[in-house]
């Protein structure tokens, strides 16, 4: 008696396939809704970015050498051939002879299929690095003066705020001589922890205070700024890029400055649940947020200030923020809910240490403008022209 083969059908066959192809189906679309692809294409331009930034960097310090070597003047056109050379890309300089100026050379390797440009100044440093139709905020030049604070590795008596030999404190620069008229600053702030302090807001500067931070890692220290009659000068701006605020219960809570501030990619972390009054509160100056994340257990967050007359002294902007908060006194509308910012009076469910639920669909791709890599803007800390995503060379 023969025995039965065992074989696979063709029905049997089809119904497999049948089967996997809804399941691939089904994983693609728990990928795609998640933005894994939107994720991985983002950390690719950034990684495209900073390869040409070290490929024209490596072009350039070999020229250097030749240029000792042999008293050869370096033109743009050769920094472009050396990096067309070691890379077998079809580069060019957008400007043969003059600085400053543009490499330029396509990624033909990439399903992205952009240009990167490399800009380059006349001391052959790299001023900028960008996709041609995208963005990288490259912060090594953008102001006057740079000061680095370490609160691990500085030291305020014989540190000299360079990145080498940075201070230890952020009130260190309120010494006198440290900050002048007639400057822009960046304030670097190291990995570590800081105290914010009335010192920083009575500076001897007409210009601005920029004060970075390494995200997640800088966290900066607040208990209260002039909370019972409002101080501070009106001779500059203060702005705070990249960090988390740790406001601190005190006494008398509450940050009521005559300075305007300007926060970019904020991170608001507090360990109270009422200020005294309102925590943030104008006195003829402004607050403004920029893709911050603000906390949902705070009653009376924000206040803008009036008088006997009721008339309202300094505004408080918020511009593609998340989150959301119990009450807020006297804002643009009783929710906070302007134009496209997002904050509501309804706490979002945070779940991350940069505030944003799992739920990509509540932040991602609803806001005001573009990100960097002219996606649809995102909210909170992800998005912006300072996303916690990309990176800057501030070193």
């Amino acid at each position: 008696m023969k025995k039965k083969n065992k074989g696979i059908t063709l029905v049997a066959l089809v119904v497999t396939i049948i089967v996997l192809l809804i399941l691939a189906g089904i994983s693609l679309s728990i990928i795609t809704n998640s933005g894994v692809f939107e994720k991985a294409n983002k950390a690719k331009k950034v990684n495209m970015l900073a390869v040409a930034r070290e490929e024209v960097s490596l072009a350039i310090d070999t020229h250097i050498t030749d240029s000792y070597i042999n008293n050869k003047k370096i033109t743009p056109k050769m920094i472009s051939d050396e990096v067309n050379k070691s890379n077998n890309r079809e580069t060019h300089a957008e400007n043969e002879e003059q600085f400053p100026t543009y490499i330029i050379y396509p990624e033909t390797d990439t399903k992205i299929g952009e240009e990167i440009q490399v800009k380059i100044g006349e001391n052959l440093e790299i001023l900028e690095v960008r996709l041609e139709n995208g963005k990288q905020v490259d912060l090594k030049n953008k102001f006057n003066k740079y000061i680095y604070i370490d609160a691990v590795n500085g030291n305020d008596d014989e540190g000299n705020g360079s990145s080498e030999s940075p201070y230890q404190t952020l009130d260190k620069i309120a010494e006198s001589g440290i900050i002048e008229n007639g400057y822009t600053y960046g304030i670097i702030l190291k990995s570590g922890t800081y105290t914010l302090s009335t010192k920083i807001f009575e500076l001897n500067c007409n210009k601005s205070i920029n004060i970075f931070g390494n995200r997640e890692k800088t966290i900066l220290n607040v208990t209260s700024l002039y909370p019972n009659s409002s101080g501070g000068s009106t001779n500059y701006n203060i702005n705070l890029y990249r960090l988390i605020w740790h406001g601190t219960k005190a006494e008398t809570n509450g940050i009521f400055l005559k300075t305007s501030v300007y926060f970019y990619n904020i991170v608001f972390d507090m360990d109270f649940t009422e200020a005294a009054t309102s925590y943030f509160l104008t006195y003829n100056s402004t607050y403004t947020f920029k893709n911050c994340t603000l906390p949902t257990n705070v009653a009376s967050l924000l206040r803008s200030y009036r008088g006997y007359d009721k008339t309202p002294s300094g505004y408080i902007y918020l511009t593609n923020c998340y989150g959301g908060f119990q009450t807020s006194i006297w804002g643009i509308n009783s929710n906070w809910n302007y134009q496209t910012n997002y904050i509501t009076s309804t706490p979002q469910v945070d779940s991350t240490t940069y505030r944003i639920t799992e739920d990509s669909s509540i932040w991602k791709d609803v806001g005001t403008g573009e990100d960097l890599d002219e996606s649809p803007a995102d909210l909170g800390v992800y998005g912006g022209e300072y996303s916690w995503e990309y990176e800057t060379d501030l070193n």
